[in-house]
């Protein structure tokens, strides 16, 4: 009996993250609304497991948990109060994500509760794989363009995973499915590979293919330390020949087979991005005395352009980079200005296309938002579990292999969102965060011992 209940628990968490990750589907069904599914299948999956164990016993735990990682803690309130000084100080801007941050604290302290483990996250990372490319490879196939959604640059993806999200789900999956297939081949292992390799080419997302290249280096390099046996030479050899037609056959060919479009909610919510060649505007302003007409707005099909069948994986190493230059300079310039409380959440923006952009850098926007004390908690509450990881993995060399597959998944989790930060604008929104808090509560789990 217990088992089954388990079983069921663990069914609700791998819902949890695996919809979390379809980030997109908040647009669909709202943004609140999607809180709370992800919560109730949270706090399902934590009832379920409490019906095998007393919950005196699980707040026990938690509390053992918890002590080792005060220094973490503090992070998190001094991200808080910074965020409390710098609304404060600006007429309350940015407060209400205060509300956020205690609820994904929350969420973490139920991640503990329930025992959350770097195997349930590879399931979950696996679930998320799967449901996020599958259906995009068979709506590719037969056709359902209404699913799809087709940038003008050439990135791919569909309704519930647009393009700059759906490379995420094979990012994150990468490294745990690289490193199984190096040390025990199979064509599950393969294909996992292949499948997360093929959401970061037809996604075209440069920090995906930056982080491809960087882990797979470092992989390699562990493979040899800890001797990885020589098979493990011919698997990187055939995933290389594997990449090399997923980036330069397979995306190009997918993106060309199908007639993509935009997505409706994108286009009536955008006025105009020039780098993807459509505007959408109403009929000018009249002058004074002049006749007045009606405005009029363009169907979709008519202001948004075909995709072009020279489309290709080109914008991976084509891309422009004079806005992201230019995005930070400017970031920079008002961070010092408003140095050290900041000007509230949100404030920090660049005008892009017409419009205004918070800047593309987690750790400038959160100096030119919050201030130096929120920086300071937010650096402090990400780095503490990745430094109790990484000396947990190398304080015993004897068991280091074991260690390493244990903390794989959370580190290489941890890794790529601290890695994203230098490219991406924070979140408050518990679709980013359900699977960082995640691999944090899986270090405090696995790594229980105080200094």
């Amino acid at each position: 009996m217990d088992e089954i209940v388990y079983s069921i628990s663990n069914g609700f968490f791998l819902l949890f993250i695996a919809f979390s990750m379809l980030g997109t589907v908040k647009i669909y069904i709202g943004g609140n609304l999607n809180w709370v599914i992800s919560l109730l299948l949270l706090i399902s999956a934590v009832c379920f497991a409490l019906t095998t164990t007393p919950l005196t016993r699980r707040l026990a735990s938690l509390i053992v948990l918890v002590k080792p990682y005060k220094p973490m803690l503090l992070g998190w309130m001094l991200f808080m109060t910074g965020i409390a000084i710098s609304g404060a100080l600006h007429n309350g801007t940015g407060l209400y994500t205060i509300a956020k941050y205690v609820v994904i604290l929350l969420v973490l302290l139920l991640l503990l509760l329930l025992g959350t483990t770097s195997a349930q996250l590879e399931k979950a990372l696996t679930l998320a794989l799967v449901v996020s490319v599958i259906p995009l490879i068979f709506f590719i196939v037969f056709r359902f363009n209404n699913a799809m959604v087709i940038l003008g640059d050439g990135r791919m993806g569909w309704l519930a995973i647009w393009p700059g999200v759906l490379w995420k789900a094979g990012a994150y999956m990468w490294p745990c499915a690289l490193w199984h297939h190096v040390k025990r081949p199979t064509w599950t292992t393969a294909g996992l590979a292949a499948l997360s390799m093929l959401a970061m080419a037809l996604d075209g997302s440069r920090t995906s293919v930056l982080w491809l290249g960087v882990t797979w280096a470092a992989l390699a390099a562990c493979g040899v330390w800890l001797k990885v046996p020589g098979r493990g030479l011919r698997a990187h050899a055939g995933l290389m020949v594997l990449a090399a037609l997923l980036f330069t056959l397979a995306q190009p060919v997918m993106l060309t087979w199908v007639e993509g479009r935009y997505d409706t909610q994108i286009v009536s919510s955008i006025e105009k991005v020039k780098s993807f060649s459509f505007s959408f505007r109403a009929n000018p302003t009249p002058q004074a005395g002049a006749a007045t007409t009606p405005a009029t707005i363009q169907s979709p099909a008519d202001v948004i352009a075909s995709i072009e069948n020279s489309a290709r994986s080109s914008r991976l190493v084509k891309g422009n980079v004079t806005t992201r230059q230019f995005m930070l300079q400017d970031g920079w310039r008002q961070a010092l200005a408003q140095f050290p409380w900041g000007c509230g959440f949100g404030c920090t923006t660049i005008e892009e296309n017409g419009e205004r952009t918070v800047i593309h850098m987690t750790y400038l926007q959160i100096l030119g938002d919050e201030g130096i004390i929120a920086l300071a908690g937010y650096m402090l509450f990400m780095l503490f579990p990745l430094y109790r990881a990484i000396q947990y993995l190398v304080e015993r060399p004897a068991v280091l292999a074991e260690r390493f597959d244990l903390m794989l998944a959370p580190v290489s989790i941890l890794s790529l969102y601290l890695l994203t930060g230098f490219l991406h604008p924070l979140s408050n929104e518990l679709t980013e965060w359900a699977l960082v808090v995640g691999a944090i509560a899986s270090v405090m789990i696995h790594v229980k011992r105080s200094d």
